[in-house]
């Protein structure tokens, strides 16, 4: 299997052959990221609102896991269609009157499928009604600092009025971050092919990156007059020889003009990602790091962060630590106290900073041992 996955990474570097300027040629916006770091590594017009067409969904989803939360509603519900079915045009799960769908399923036929129907229903379902349904995606917008974004409705098609749901590609971006560190079973979904519930036909998942890109599991497609064609995608790609660890690079393609535009572009700011980029190991908090600390008793001295720590570089990057210690530092500081700050340079320009906390408790030397190490470097 791990060969597999190699082999497959290997055809898809040597097949890219483009340029960093061609990325995101054909389309209103996109921009390549590092799902942990949330570091950007392209983009194109990120800042300018968006009409999002069926992206929207992924706001539905949020919403709708935040309800399941708070145990509001269950994915064993049975959500019954009544006397005025949820009629959407364009990508439908055909409801109809006296239809008995479990929540669960209409959830997945809303990112499978992208059944504008089922997210009236799902809707109707948690808030009682499609307006105030929206009236939560916009609440939960503002909750995650989404300032540029505003809803409409469930499902993203246009209004009467021909208004649209709008984000920026940025709050796209920080949308499905959210999503994935919240709610990272999404992907269970996403990465299906297809669905088939009888007696409704075979449904192919909308993702045209599933069946070209094996590694790629998610997570969202859109489409209307206004917006273009649109897709959300995410790629997972293990530790190798080149990566530290596992890593994840989200993709935002917005405003193409034809699905093959779509997916190339999606497919090349995938590979640009894949062939220049790389997890690099900073500090991990169960090895942390040694350093001689003068003032300390023990002189060496365990250092450890409060998390794991990695960062994104191009592959030809290097990578430099220094250690910091105030010399006002005041000892002795009990276990899990700062200690010293890790500074983190990439070619020699700081990229950032660290905290770095003390492992174990440190107590202070006395003064005829201080004395000594700093006339004679005594221990």
């Amino acid at each position: 299997m791990k060969r597999t996955i190699i082999i497959c990474l290997l055809i898809l570097i040597l097949s890219s052959q483009f340029t960093y300027a061609e990325l995101g040629e054909g389309l209103k916006g996109s921009m390549l990221s590092d799902f942990e770091t949330g570091e950007i590594l392209y983009e194109k017009n990120i800042d300018e609102k968006l009409n999002i067409a069926s992206i929207t969904k992924l706001m539905t989803y949020a919403v709708t896991k935040d309800a399941l939360k708070e145990g509001k509603v269950h994915l064993s519900d049975i959500v019954t269609i009544g006397e005025n079915p949820p009629k959407e045009y364009g990508s439908t799960f055909y409801l109809n009157k006296g239809d008995m769908l479990p929540l669960e399923v209409l959830i997945e036929s809303i990112l499978i499928v992208s059944a504008n129907d089922s997210c009236v229903a799902i809707a109707e379902h948690i808030a009682g009604s499609e307006a105030e349904f929206v009236k939560l995606m916009n609440e939960k917008a503002k909750e995650l600092g989404l300032e540029n974004s505003i809803f409409y409705n469930p499902n993203g098609l246009p209004e009467a009025d021909k208004r649209e749901n709008t984000m920026t590609i940025r709050e796209i971006n920080k949308l499905a971050r959210y999503i994935l560190y919240q709610y990272p079973e999404i992907l269970e979904v996403t990465d299906k092919e297809y669905m088939e519930i009888s007696p409704r036909k075979y449904k192919e998942n909308t993702n045209p990156l599933l069946k070209e890109m094996p590694l790629v599991d998610g997570m969202k497609t859109g489409e209307t007059n206004a917006a273009g064609l649109c897709l959300v995608s995410s790629i997972k790609l293990p530790k190798d020889e080149n990566r530290d660890k596992e890593m994840r690079l989200i993709a935002i393609t917005m405003g193409a003009e034809d699905k093959k535009t779509r997916k190339e572009k999606s497919e090349e700011l995938l590979k640009y990602g894949i062939k220049n980029f790389k997890q690099k190991e900073i500090i991990l908090k169960d090895k942390g790091l040694n350093i001689k600390l003068n003032k300390a008793k023990n002189q060496n001295v365990k250092l450890v962060p409060e998390y794991n720590n990695y960062t994104m570089i191009k592959n030809k990057d290097k990578i430099k630590t220094k250690v910091i210690v105030d010399d006002k530092l005041k000892l002795p500081i009990k276990k899990g106290e700062k200690a010293a700050l890790l500074e983190v340079y990439e070619n020699d320009k700081l990229k950032y900073k660290l905290d770095l906390f003390a492992s174990k408790d440190i107590e202070k030397a006395n003064i005829f041992k201080r004395i000594y190490r700093t006339l004679f470097g005594w221990i």
